[in-house]
């Protein structure tokens, strides 16, 4: 188990203005976005897949043939509104997306349907993908809440994920058991996090290095 996350004055500093900025962008967007070429429908209080890094890092990722040569069934832990396992989807995959929000399942629903992807999707309302079955998944994925701070609203458990991480980690923690032992796993985090974790056998598949933090894919295989 990691230790609870000891951040330096600069760490705690970019956390609180990263916190504010996210926050307010979950609080105030637009409802009706398009992304990747899918029209997507995100109530206030669902995190808007555009313009975050790691949600086009994770896309990119998705829409690339390596990760997808033996699947048959993939699984989004804490999947929004839906638009990463449309991505997946749209590749004739069927894919699950869970999420512990009733409002973000009922959109994502919605936006399987309005982008004629709802033959090849399931959502279901579920905590950190804890209905689904031991060994069932050939791709799990997620981009978690994985700042190291304790949610204080709902708005907050959208990036916020507790101060040891003890969210993120139960998202993991799930994601390997629902994993076929060969299967895939990539998951969103950011060097923040990263400081406190120790991911044995993740490597880092993609990253993108801004003024706040740096996001990194990592990818586990078998």
């Amino acid at each position: 188990m990691p230790r609870p996350h000891t951040a330096s004055i600069t760490d705690r500093l970019r956390l609180n203005l990263i916190r504010l900025l996210l926050k307010f962008y979950v609080m105030f967007h637009w409802e009706k976005i398009s992304f990747r070429r899918l029209n997507l429908n995100v109530p206030n209080g669902c995190f808007p897949p555009k313009y975050t890094v790691s949600t086009s890092l994770l896309a990119s990722l998705l829409e690339q043939d390596e990760h997808f040569e033996t699947v048959n069934v993939a699984l989004e832990i804490g999947c929004g509104v839906g638009v990463l396992t449309l991505i997946v989807a749209r590749r004739g995959i069927y894919t699950i997306g869970v999420d512990i929000s009733e409002d973000c399942i009922a959109s994502a629903v919605r936006n399987s349907r309005e982008n004629l992807l709802d033959t090849l999707t399931d959502f279901v309302v579920c905590e950190s993908g804890k209905c689904i079955r031991d060994n069932s998944i050939d791709i799990c994925f997620t981009n978690p809440p994985y700042l190291p701070i304790t949610p204080k609203d709902i708005i907050d458990y959208s990036f916020a994920g507790g101060d040891s991480l003890e969210i993120l980690l139960d998202i993991l923690e799930n994601c390997k058991r629902i994993t076929k032992k060969d299967g895939c796993i990539l998951l969103a985090i950011n060097d923040i996090a990263l400081k406190s974790l120790k991911l044995e056998k993740f490597k880092k598949a993609a990253y993108h290095k801004s003024l706040f933090d740096t996001v990194y894919v990592l990818k586990k295989r078998g």
